[in-house]
Order: C-alpha cells, then sequence, then structure tokens
C-alpha cells in the first residue's frame, strides 16, 4: 500500500469494541473490530502484541504508526474482522527468558490468553465457527504457530518471520545470550543483540 488509508475504519475509535477476558486468574485485554458490512460472516484475524497501548486504543496509530499497521489497513480493507489480544508475557524479554529457562513454559500461557479471547469471541456471537485466523510475528509469530495446532477453532495462521530455531525457546541464542548478558550486567538488557547473522 503506498498512502495509508486514515480514513478507515481501524483508525476509528469508535469502530473499536475493547473486552477483557479472564484467562489463569489473569485479566486478558482485547479490542474488537467488525468488519460492519460482512459482520459474522467476516474472517477474525487474531494478532496478539505485547503493546498494551495499541491493544487499548488501537486507533492511535492513525497518529503513530506501527510494524502492526499496514496489517491492519490490508485486514480492512479485505473486509476482515480484527481481534487485538494483549500478549503480556512477552512484554519483557529477559523476564521470559528466565521464566523459560527454569522449565516454565509461557507459550502455553500465551496459547491460553489467545484461546480465551477466541472462546469470548465465539460467545459473544461475533465470529462464526471456521473463520478464524490468527497471525504474528516474530515471538508471537512462534506462538501463534503453537495455538493454530492446539485449538479446533483455528482455521488459518499467518506467522511473519516466527522466532523458531528450536522446539522450544530455551534452545534459542537469544535466549542464552540474554541469560549470559543479565549474569554479568545489573542493567536491563535490551531484546535486540547482535548475533553474528
Amino acid at each position: 500500500m503506498s498512502e495509508r488509508p486514515l480514513s478507515s475504519r481501524q483508525y476509528d475509535s469508535g469502530s473499536w469494541m475493547p473486552f477483557t477476558v479472564e484467562v489463569d486468574g489473569h485479566p486478558v485485554e482485547c479490542n474488537f473490530n467488525p468488519d460492519p458490512e460482512r459482520g459474522t460472516d467476516a474472517t477474525l484475524c487474531v494478532i496478539p502484541t505485547q503493546a498494551l497501548k495499541v491493544v487499548e486504543d488501537p486507533a492511535r496509530m492513525k497518529v503513530k504508526p506501527n510494524v502492526m499497521s499496514e496489517w491492519l489497513d490490508r485486514l480492512a480493507a479485505a473486509s476482515a474482522s480484527i481481534l487485538l489480544v494483549h500478549g503480556r508475557w512477552f512484554n519483557d524479554l529477559s523476564e521470559l527468558a528466565e521464566r523459560v529457562g527454569s522449565g516454565l513454559d509461557w507459550f502455553e500461557g500465551m496459547e491460553r490468553r489467545i484461546a480465551g479471547a477466541i472462546s469470548e469471541s465465539l460467545r459473544r456471537g461475533s465470529v462464526k465457527p471456521g473463520k478464524i485466523v490468527v497471525m504474528g510475528s516474530s515471538r508471537h509469530g512462534f506462538a501463534i504457530l503453537h495455538a493454530a495446532a492446539k485449538n479446533p477453532d483455528v482455521s488459518a495462521a499467518v506467522a511473519h518471520q516466527p522466532s523458531c530455531r528450536g522446539l522450544e525457546w530455551s534452545n534459542l541464542r537469544e535466549w542464552t545470550m540474554i541469560r549470559l548478558l543479565s549474569a554479568t550486567h545489573s542493567t536491563t538488557v535490551s531484546p535486540i543483540l547482535p548475533l553474528g547473522r
């Protein structure tokens, strides 16, 4: 897309319907943007993101676009409904690496958050079964592959550059680097590390 469609529905705050669902005793912030013409016949594209402010107010991307802006532009243009889901556990990569290193599988937690948001959308009648696609990039791309494999309500998945060099995250070089740097430095470690690729 050469020009951003700034008059499109994803940039209208009134087109979004926020809701919260509880999963594992934690609130999961979600925001739903239905296609006004196709309604429940529209494909629902579920997108997890660590950007809580984007989930709370997606229309703010009109002024401050991020990596997700083009996805939303294209989905709205294709008459898809959109569901943003806050990823929570993926906010702090150092914390995530520490938990994964201790044997906790936070992808299972992310899968449950995605499943909870999808179940709530089905319960509300926002989408028909067989019309659900999960989408994500990087660590969310890896998470949605797991969610698609384990959730029978998911019909398709779009994983853009998923981080999945190993069957589990603790095998990834990024996590080893973060753990090593965290052990040697008392400062916060940046999630962007030169890995010599």
